[in-house]
């Protein structure tokens, strides 16, 4: 807001001055023009009504509202979100005789942002979500995409929120967690992505999947590149890379089954990318359990988790002939199967360099 411009006419010059000095209080800071003029004929209550309309002015952007004789139109863009609600909300409390002709004003855009920066090893979450609950399940949701960055979450609960807001937010982040660094933006019903991938495979892949996750009224609008590829590395190196990868995350499952979690995509990409850096290294994907169950079922469970990451792996390009799947069940546990906590880090997938 840069100028507000108090035009047409007041009935008397001590309510034009108030009426001046009301709106300079509102909008403080911000020239406001007087260029009304003095006739009779005003209604009855409209230094009222005009007071508690200027008392909204302070919530447009931009905008225009008029009182002729007893109808109000109102029009414009509301600062900030929940602004046009709280417009309408006030209009209620008009004097007796008043009424709203038109009242077009805007919401600004809802809008949900996510940065990463892989020198910082952060992921910062901006914008608005529509409740507590909503935002809780958003940073739950991040907190298991997202396996080596901390994340910064400065998100602010509003209303106006779009519908299908969380799960075209999740799917969104997922997106996200595959990129080496990337912007998402989130305005009302339209995903903007931006990044680089880490191998071409997934760049494809991210380009194309995952519009089908949001709902048609939806647009999604992917920049993808891809990273340059980082120099071959030796096998004791590559190792060390995989290590590192699956120190900082975990490659999940459905409880009991052999299904990859969703949310596993984005360290799946990072040890693609690490496995394509040492391309004549054989490579063990080794399957365990805790020790919960028969030992016949964790034997079998880890034997096909393993595999379905090898079917992961050659599915994003790598050769089938440089990897074999081995299952150990819970009989090479990293942590006791008394607790929880243990048993988490027992339920593992590790690559081992041949």
């Amino acid at each position: 807001m840069v100028r507000v411009t108090l035009s047409g006419s007041a009935p008397l010059p001590s309510m034009k001055a108030r009426l001046t000095e009301a709106a300079r209080k509102e909008v403080g800071g911000v020239e406001v023009a007087d260029q009304m003029g003095l006739a009779r004929g005003a209604p009855p209550r409209f230094e009222a009504a005009a007071m508690l309309l200027l008392d909204q002015i302070g919530k447009l952007k931009d905008g225009k509202i008029t009182i002729s004789d007893t109808k109000v139109n109102l029009s414009g863009m509301a600062r900030e979100l929940g602004g046009r609600e709280a417009i309408a909300s006030a209009l209620k409390n008009l004097p007796e005789g008043f009424s709203i002709a038109a009242n077009e004003i805007k919401a600004p855009p809802y809008i949900f942002q996510a940065y990463k920066d892989p020198v910082a090893a952060t992921v910062t979450l901006t914008g608005y979500v529509p409740d507590n609950n909503v935002h809780a399940a958003i940073a739950t949701s991040a907190s298991r995409k997202f396996f080596g960055e901390k994340i910064v979450d400065s998100l602010k609960a509003s209303i106006g929120a779009p519908a299908s807001f969380n799960p075209a937010v999740v799917a969104a982040l997922g997106a996200l967690s595959r990129l080496s660094t990337g912007t998402l933006v989130v305005s009302d019903r339209e995903v903007k992505l931006s990044g680089d991938a880490l191998y071409e495979g997934a760049a494809n892949d991210i380009r194309a999947g995952l519009g089908k996750d949001f709902p048609k009224t939806w647009q999604y609008k992917p920049e993808i590149t891809v990273k340059p590829a980082a120099g071959p590395v030796d096998g004791t190196v590559c190792q060390q890379l995989f290590s590192e990868l699956l120190g900082k995350g975990k490659i999940r499952f459905a409880t009991k089954r052999a299904d990859i979690d969703p949310d596993s995509a984005g360290i799946l990409d990072h040890l693609i990318e690490t496995a394509l850096r040492c391309p004549n290294a054989n490579i063990e994907v080794a399957g365990h359990t805790d020790a919960d169950g028969e030992d016949s079922f964790n034997q079998a469970l880890s034997e096909k988790r393993a595999q379905a990451v090898i079917d992961y792996l050659v599915k994003a390009g790598l050769p089938a002939s440089r990897f074999s799947a081995v299952g150990y069940g819970a009989t090479q546990p990293v942590a006791g199967n008394d607790t929880d906590d243990g048993k988490a880090q027992n339920r593992r997938i590790e690559f081992l360099v041949r």
